[in-house]
């Protein structure tokens, strides 16, 4: 008897565990079911796996811009002008996101037109801060940094002049948005040596800064043959230079810098030579401007 009970006792055990398994695994099946679906809709609510490639806006009037948008399912606005004597007066300047990125679709598309006349701002004051100020000065403003002339001090990247067009500029005098500052820079002859930096990928829109960041000059613009307007220089990049980049080069302070520009980003694989090593300094070669 008791035996008996024994073997149905572990027959019901069996029941039970087959039964809670059974079900286990049709909530688990149902689980997965379930979000496999939530997720499949929520793809298609964020579009998640949508990407559109942004076109160019760049040299287009607002009706082109805003056809070229319809026909690529996205959105614009107008969020800032500048005045660029280059461009017709209404144009596209700029956009964010750049060219080329992908997007989603209805991605509204922020554009800088080219205005008909200048935005006037005032000159900051430049003359005793240093060159890193400066820089941060001339772009809080609107403005941009021209070319870095170096005479013998004892303080190397001292500002000791600032200058619109050759002439004297005072702070606060009221110039054009955008415009080219240059400046006058003291060099200490045994601090006459900067770091060539990498301009491989550079945008011809981040040159002048960059190579000022490392107190060099943009010396000759040489742009390859599919880059045949201004829209296109702004969309090209450096995959070339002279003097060359290689690890840990060096180079006087306010050398001209050549480089090549390009729009094929095959070009980006282009192994630059090593330069040959550079020549003592000599500070009338650097500080080749009449500024008064």
């Amino acid at each position: 008897m008791t035996v008996q009970k024994s073997k149905d006792s572990k027959t019901d055990n069996k029941k039970a565990l087959k039964y809670y398994l059974k079900h286990l695994v049709a909530a688990v099946i149902c689980a997965v079911v379930f979000i496999s679906i939530v997720l499949f809709f929520l793809g298609l609510i964020t579009r998640h796996s949508q990407k559109l490639e942004v076109p160019s806006f760049a040299g287009l009037a607002m009706e082109e811009a805003m056809d070229l948008a319809d026909a690529n399912s996205l959105r614009l606005e107008v969020t800032d002008s500048i005045h660029n004597n280059r461009m017709a007066p209404g144009v596209i300047c700029k956009q964010n996101p750049k060219a080329g990125g992908y997007v989603k679709k209805n991605r509204r598309i922020l554009l800088t037109i080219n205005a008909i006349s200048p935005k006037y701002v005032q000159a900051p004051q430049l003359v005793g801060f240093s060159l890193r100020q400066a820089l941060s000065s001339l772009a809080a403003s609107g403005l941009e940094i021209g070319k870095l002339v170096y005479v013998e001090d004892i303080a190397t990247n001292n500002v000791i002049g600032q200058y619109l067009n050759g002439r004297a500029l005072p702070a606060g005098a009221m110039v054009p948005q955008e415009s080219s500052i240059d400046l006058k820079l003291g060099l200490n002859a045994e601090e006459a040596m900067t770091y060539m930096p990498v301009l491989k990928g550079t945008t011809y829109q981040q040159l002048r800064n960059v190579l000022a960041e490392h107190s060099l000059n943009l010396g000759r613009v040489v742009f390859e043959s599919e880059v045949s307007s201004y829209s296109d220089s702004l969309e090209s990049f450096v995959y070339r230079t002279v003097p060359p980049y290689y690890r840990n080069s060096t180079v006087h302070m306010g050398t001209k810098v050549d480089v090549y520009l390009t729009k094929d980003k095959e070009k980006l694989n282009y192994v630059e030579p090593e330069p040959e090593p550079a020549d003592s300094l000599d500070l009338g070669d650097i500080a080749d401007l009449n500024l008064d």
